[in-house]
């Protein structure tokens, strides 16, 4: 991977703010995460697309946006590295989301009730989540700041925990 790295500092608590300045993705159909397994949706056609913090964050992280676009200006901030996120940086996801847990999606009790009489690898009830490191959005979606800390890069990869396990574990009983 290249050696690849700019995080601008935004607060998630405005996203609108930053939208309204920030050059937000113009991809319109991300191939997203799919398994006979997810109960959030019935097909990968019936997957949402990216919305809210996960639609901020993939304004750099899918690689079609210059990471220096911004509205205020007329001209792009300058970025060593490049205009867009090099798809070998670390960081990079590109528009292909299928392989990566699937967000943007509400992640409520009713979805944990029908995923475990289903048999399917079981949910804690959203209601019960008690670990602050760990937030949906306000409408109650899992977004990549679910498990990412945009402002706390102490963990590897940003992640809310210092291993991926522990996160996984929050919401996923084994």
């Amino acid at each position: 991977m290249g050696s690849f790295r700019v995080h601008t500092v935004v607060s998630i608590t405005v996203v609108q703010t930053v939208e309204a300045e920030n050059d937000m993705s113009a991809v319109g159909n991300y191939q997203m995460y799919w398994s006979t397994t997810i109960n959030a949706y019935p097909s990968a056609g019936a997957a949402p697309q990216p919305s809210g913090a996960s639609k901020l964050c993939l304004s750099c992280h899918d690689g079609t946006i210059a990471l220096g676009a911004v509205r205020s200006r007329a001209t792009d901030i300058p970025v060593s590295g490049g205009p867009t996120m090099p798809s070998d940086a670390d960081g990079y996801v590109g528009t292909d989301l299928s392989g990566s847990h699937p967000v943007s999606f509400v992640f409520d009790d009713a979805l944990a009730v029908a995923n475990n009489a289903a048999g399917h690898l079981p949910l804690v009830l959203p209601s019960t989540l008690s670990d602050n490191d760990v937030k949906l959005d306000a409408q109650g979606r899992i977004q990549c700041t679910t498990c990412h800390d945009p402002h706390n890069s102490t963990n590897p990869k940003f992640m809310a925990k210092p291993e991926s396990g522990q996160l996984c574990t929050i919401c996923h009983t084994f």
